[in-house]
């Protein structure tokens, strides 16, 4: 079972990019403007993208790795408060994106597939940062949650960052953001309207 679990971590990491497509597609098809929904995607949307900017700052173009390899463990940071801020902010981003549906079930079918996908990705780096890093690593687990932020003094090293590389790293994910929210609120408020004007 644990086998299967790191294999299809390994799986899901190398195609983490594509298998959101057709839930994005079935988004588009379903989005009903709602405001309640629509604003608070907006505002999870900008701070799960916050997250990753800061993240990637301390982790580098590794975030961007299809194959999972990694030189040096990186323990400053969100990473000194939290094993995965990464995909913390994916987590945020995509729940802001399945937001804009303006429909309850779906941010349902958001989180169940979320958690289908990351819990593999998650066990499969684990196994990999344990057998290359060692007991620096089970130090580090230990000390640092793995999904819910350590509160607090964080007691590591604020270790380099760098925001301009990290920019630079994150235009892919901010232009499909962008695209994503141009064709919902094109569906919105202009192709909604003028199906119904066509209608009279």
């Amino acid at each position: 079972m644990e086998a299967f679990l790191l294999k299809l971590g390994q799986w899901f990491f190398r195609y983490r990019d594509y298998t959101p497509i057709p839930i994005i597609l079935l988004l588009f098809i379903i989005a009903e403007f709602n405001p309640v929904y629509f604003f608070t995607g907006i505002s999870l949307t900008v701070i799960g993208e916050l997250i990753r900017i800061i993240a990637v700052a301390y982790i580098g173009g590794i975030s961007r790795t299809r194959k999972g390899t990694v030189d040096n463990l990186v323990t400053s940071g969100p990473f000194s408060r939290l094993r995965n801020p990464l995909y913390a902010g994916n987590f945020l981003l995509s729940l802001g994106l399945s937001c804009l549906s303006g429909v309850w079930w779906f941010l349902i079918l958001y989180l169940f597939l979320f958690w289908i996908q990351y819990i593999p990705i998650v066990a499969w780096e684990e196994a990999l940062l344990e057998k290359k890093f060692g007991e620096e690593y089970l130090n580090y687990k230990k000390a640092v949650p793995r999904f819910f932020p350590k509160l607090g003094k964080a007691g590591v090293s604020q270790g380099e960052y760098n925001f301009k590389k990290a920019l630079k790293s994150e235009r892919s994910t901010l232009s499909t953001v962008i695209i994503i929210y141009f064709i919902i609120c094109t569906k919105f408020f202009f192709w909604n309207q003028l199906t119904e004007w066509v209608r009279q």
